[in-house]
């Protein structure tokens, strides 16, 4: 595959980060995309991204695309593993009632998240764990 079929502009469009910041992620794209292998990956990474924007749609604001496509907690965190990598937080707590396993996986995000972190609620948790 030629460099000059990487199409920026179709691919930015079909992604689910806020449309904000192009001209930094074309530059970004430019620089990370030149191979087919790279190609695939990022393509793979909007679909897992896609998928858990979805997913978490009641709590969780989709990244800037600028964001996304940077080389810092960027699309390449979204590369699925070749195992197709799960988050299993929700496993760690199955033996807890609702509401514990709510307020732990609250407590882990905040972890993860830091201070200035936006968490879901524990009743958003609790409705998730619901479905």
């Amino acid at each position: 595959m030629k460099r000059t079929e990487f199409d920026f502009d179709a691919f930015w469009s079909s992604g689910t980060w806020r449309k904000l910041g192009k001209e930094q992620a074309r530059k970004l794209f430019a620089e990370s995309i030149k191979t087919e292998e790279a190609w695939r990956d990022i393509q793979r990474a909007r679909d897992a991204y896609a998928e858990h924007c979805r997913r978490e749609a009641a709590w969780y604001t989709p990244m800037l695309g600028s964001v996304w496509f940077g080389k810092r907690k960027g699309w390449r965190d979204w590369v699925p593993d070749e195992d197709e990598r799960v988050e299993a937080i929700e496993d760690d707590h199955s033996g807890m009632n609702l509401n514990a396993r709510a307020a732990a996986i609250q407590r882990q995000l905040k972890l993860r998240l830091g201070a200035n972190g936006r968490l879901p609620t524990v009743e958003q948790i609790k409705e998730r764990l619901k479905a």
